[in-house]
């Protein structure tokens, strides 16, 4: 199942149990500061193994911690699980 839904993604409480998170071309107009506070939102938003997917221009940045790359070039990435 898909859902398609606007969300204020630093106000709003986040989707959960997510396979995957569809971001592209949006960090990139966010500050550095405000894409650290999303993308803890994002991890949290995620199964375990759930995939993040960003923009041609974005990165995950210093959130080595809870994302690794899948394939760089389509800018796809795994959530680390920390819950075992």
């Amino acid at each position: 199942m898909i859902v398609f839904a606007p969300q204020n993604m630093v106000m709003d409480p986040p989707f959960t149990r997510l396979d995957v998170l569809s971001c592209r071309n949006v960090l990139i107009y966010l500050t550095a500061k405000l894409q650290r506070v999303l993308l803890p939102i994002f991890h949290h938003s995620l199964i375990a193994d759930g995939v993040l997917l960003l923009g041609n221009a974005e990165s995950i940045g210093g959130a080595t911690d809870l994302f690794e790359s899948i394939d760089s070039k389509l800018r796809l990435f795994r959530k680390i699980d920390h819950e075992g």
